[in-house]
């Protein structure tokens, strides 16, 4: 008779309770990217090219009329009349509105460079997000408005529903 030898039980790793981690919310989607410049590279160079020479042409001008607004007109009236001062100081002040204009219109250009250097020039920035289907074009600016004023953000209709709505504000508060 052969005797059967008893198999020692086969030794297992030790079991590792696992914790459950709680479920986590599906990350969100980023949102899309905004859309790109329609315009060819060439376009693109001489929009800023136009732009370039215009912000050059108003930073000269806004010079010329910091230097004349400083100066004043003090030095050429010898009479102290009050409306003489009165007209200067008026001079003065227009001339003070022209020269903050102007250097918005600088700040407008310099963001232009800016859409045209990361690639959203001419993407209307009202529509971008979601496009509001005012114009054809949607959510672009049409050329055309770009070679008039090349440093605009919004398309036309988008600009004249805007200026339609300050509009009507602006006669809001003027009857109250």
């Amino acid at each position: 008779m052969a005797s059967k030898k008893k198999s020692a039980p086969k030794k297992t790793a030790p079991t590792v309770a696992t914790r459950t981690e709680p479920e986590k919310a599906a990350p969100s989607a980023p949102p899309p990217p905004p859309p790109k410049s329609k315009f060819t590279k060439d376009e693109l160079k001489q929009f800023k090219t136009n732009l370039l020479q215009l912000r050059d042409q108003l930073s000269r001008q806004v010079g010329g009329m910091e230097r004349d607004a400083l100066t004043g007109k003090d030095a050429e009236v010898s009479v102290d009349h009050m409306a003489d001062h009165g007209s200067d100081t008026f001079d003065q002040d227009f001339t003070l509105g022209l020269i903050e204009n102007e250097e918005q219109t600088i700040r407008e250009i310099d963001l232009a460079i800016e859409r045209i250097q990361d690639g959203t020039y001419g993407v209307c920035e009202a529509c971008v997000e979601e496009p509001l289907k005012l114009c054809k074009t949607c959510p672009y600016i049409q050329k055309a408005r770009l070679e008039a004023i090349p440093y605009a953000r919004y398309c036309v209709e988008y600009a004249r529903v805007a200026e339609r709505n300050r509009e009507i504000e602006e006669a809001r508060d003027d009857e109250e």
